[in-house]
């Protein structure tokens, strides 16, 4: 009888706890952190997988062989399949993804410390900890992408790993690297440092079969790489143009001695808490894991900073080691939340757990200046003293522990939602409605190998329109593993408008690249449109209306932009 009440008890518990994470996930997608479902060239790369006749001759497709990658063909391959519309399969994998993220973060967490409540809070921490590692990428993103898909196998390698189930560990690893070679690579290396240092604990004979078992799974990846390697990449060597296009277009990714003193800052104090945060560490095995795991990280920074900086190496910039940094703030997070609960439980001062509290707020959502942001981190405070206080001082039960962090979490993503108007959509990320009618004019009223010159500042024209362009500023991001389309994309950059006194660097003052499109001349644009014409073709461009009126015929206008046909029957008045 104590038996089955015991597995009543169990079940309801996690019952309890799918239910957190589907609230938890489902407040993530649509209000803390609102999914997008475009992301310009990998949206292009999924497309033509479905339908290879879109884009017709883009020169951003030829780097389609170059971008190393399984997720683009598995996702057109269920397309295909099932018939499932691409924005609705888009958004049911993303919520999925997230999902499964939230329950490896919460498996992780309860794997370390081997609390219920420390695996909550650290949902409550993540989910709020709105802070992008140190090149700039969110530790959670918001876009259905490669690395979306791959980081929940990834949390779930490094929990197996911790189970000490190596096999599935190496076996999960293996599949993400299939989906995104950059991000399993870092998880690669915490877990082969921390297979070396407890080899005693793993096996030899365990651990030579799971890199056996990872080396098959990834095979054709690297033999990809290997046949099909752009001719212009030297691995050892690093042309001095292409490391200067790197900076213009990616130095916030790369190169640290370009990032912003405060990125330093945060990262410092993000540091300094996670070792602050080892007063109460776990297990001694599980402490090794996470030890060797962070200074692995450690070791891809200093790498990252002298083979970019000092000894540029294209095998190390292709691997944009600071990356690794989201693994620093997933585990901060984790630990955190234990000493958060543990603090709060043993210290009687009112005025200590009070500076606990404005800690935490401090350290994962910084400062800001907007007054309802400030009104909910005040929330945020009171929420998390009543969960964290009461339990200490009215034995409160871990379900209404739950109850109450799910509420507070409730009560702040309606108040984002009341935020941002209610605008959240899975079919369209794009803010600006008047740029998306451009693009489904363009679907509706023109021929598939169509080309449109657009200005070079605005990115996703390709998304909703299905067209070729000659090209946009986003489309850069591409010469990471090709120098020469860097040297292409450059050239059609300053066609477009772009000049090398411009200050224009990563994605800072984008507008005066827009500027530059618009002081360009009608014959600027014929010789743009020569220069991509063919005999089945059109060429279209897209200008802002602040522009004014140019002498070629008009196609199509709403409040922000124009269309013309880039045509020689009208000549142009310089």
């Amino acid at each position: 009888m104590q038996n089955k009440t015991a597995n009543q008890s169990d079940w309801k518990n996690r019952m309890g706890i799918g239910l957190m994470i589907l609230i938890f996930s489902a407040i993530s997608v649509l209000s803390i952190h609102p999914y997008k479902p475009v992301n310009a060239e990998k949206l292009v790369f999924i497309k033509t997988s479905v339908d290879n006749s879109l884009y017709s001759d883009d020169y951003l497709l030829r780097e389609k062989q170059y971008y190393y990658t399984c997720f683009d063909k598995i996702f057109a391959a269920t397309v295909r399949t099932f018939g499932i519309d691409i924005p609705v399969l888009l958004f049911v994998s993303y919520s999925v993804s997230i999902c499964a993220t939230f329950l490896g973060i919460y498996l992780i967490a309860v794997r370390l410390f081997g609390k219920t409540e420390v695996g909550m809070l650290s949902l409550f921490f993540f989910l709020f900890a709105n802070k992008a590692s140190l090149p700039g990428v969110s530790v959670l993103g918001t876009v259905f992408t490669e690395r979306t898909a791959a980081l929940p196998m990834l949390l779930f390698a490094m929990y197996f790993f911790l189970q000490k189930k190596y096999l599935h560990s190496y076996l999960l690893q293996g599949l993400a690297f299939l989906l995104h070679p950059l991000s399993a690579s870092y998880v690669v290396a915490m877990l082969f440092v921390s297979s070396v240092f407890n080899i005693r604990q793993t096996g030899i004979r365990t651990f030579l079969m799971c890199l056996g078992l990872f080396l098959i799974l990834i095979s054709p990846m690297l033999i990809w790489k290997l046949l099909n390697s752009p001719g212009t990449l030297n691995m050892l060597h690093a042309d001095s143009e292409w490391l200067e296009l790197l900076r213009l277009r990616s130095a916030h990714h790369i190169f640290p001695f370009s990032w912003d003193g405060k990125d330093f800052l945060r990262e410092g104090i993000l540091l300094l808490t996670f070792l602050i945060t080892w007063k109460y560490k776990p297990a001694p095995d599980h402490q090794r894991v996470i030890l060797c795991s962070a200074v692995t990280i450690f070791l891809m920074w200093i790498a990252g900073t002298i083979f970019t900086e000092f000894l540029p190496l294209p095998i190390v910039i292709q691997f944009q080691l600071f990356r690794s940094s989201s693994w620093l703030i997933y585990f901060t997070v984790i630990y955190f939340a234990n000493y958060f609960l543990r603090s709060m439980r043993e210290e009687k001062n009112i005025f200590a757990r009070l500076m606990i509290v404005f800690v935490s707020i401090g350290i994962f959502y910084g400062p800001s200046h907007r007054w309802l942001y400030n009104y909910m981190t005040f929330s945020v405070i009171s929420g998390l003293l009543i969960c964290c206080d009461f339990p200490h001082r009215r034995n409160i039960s871990l379900t209404q522990f739950g109850a109450g962090l799910t509420t507070v979490t409730l009560v702040l993503g309606s108040a984002y939602l009341i935020r941002d108007g209610f605008d959240f959509s899975r079919y369209d990320g794009q803010r600006e409605k008047e740029w998306v009618s451009v693009q489904i004019w363009a679907r509706t009223h023109t021929d598939p190998e169509d080309m449109f010159i657009v200005p070079p500042n605005i990115s996703g024209f390709r998304d909703e329109s299905e067209r070729a362009i000659y090209g946009d500023w986003k489309d850069g991001t591409q010469m990471f593993f090709n120098p020469a389309f860097g040297y292409e994309w450059i050239r059609r950059m300053k066609a477009l408008g772009y000049r090398e006194d411009m200050p224009v660097r990563s994605f800072e003052n984008l507008d005066k690249l827009g500027e530059g499109f618009e002081d360009l001349s009608e014959s600027d644009f014929l010789r743009i449109g020569d220069e991509i014409r063919a005999d089945d073709r059109e060429i279209f461009l897209v200008m802002t209306r602040e522009r004014g009126s140019l002498n070629f015929p008009e196609l199509y206008r709403n409040e922000k932009f124009t269309v013309y046909k880039v045509s020689h029957s009208v000549i142009p008045a310089d």
